[in-house]
């Protein structure tokens, strides 16, 4: 069992080398940024692991400002030089798209 200090450091070791091997590519790569911990903590250590890396960030945003995570999008993409693309769709586009045959 590790103590708390210990599995903080363990993490602090593994967590920018897990995110090191992932983005393997010749061509952008990105992060599915909601805001939420997980992702922002991706989007800023590969910055801060590939600084001069072309950075890509996808959003959601929900229609609802009190659903919406889009104010810690933002905070993150610029903290990180995230360029965010924001996919903003409405319950209308929902319900209008056709299911396949």
């Amino acid at each position: 069992m590790f103590s708390f200090d210990e599995a903080a450091h363990h993490v602090r070791d593994l967590f920018p080398n897990n995110v090191r091997l992932r983005p393997r590519s010749e061509a952008p790569v990105g992060v599915a940024l909601s805001g939420g911990i997980d992702s922002s903590s991706i989007g800023i250590a590969m910055r801060y692991l590939q600084p001069h890396m072309e950075n890509h960030g996808i959003s959601y945003s929900a229609e609802s400002a009190r659903l919406s995570e889009e104010h810690w999008v933002d905070l993150v993409a610029k903290d990180g030089a995230i360029q965010i693309h924001k996919l903003r769709p409405c319950s209308s586009d929902w319900l209008s798209t056709s299911a396949p045959s």
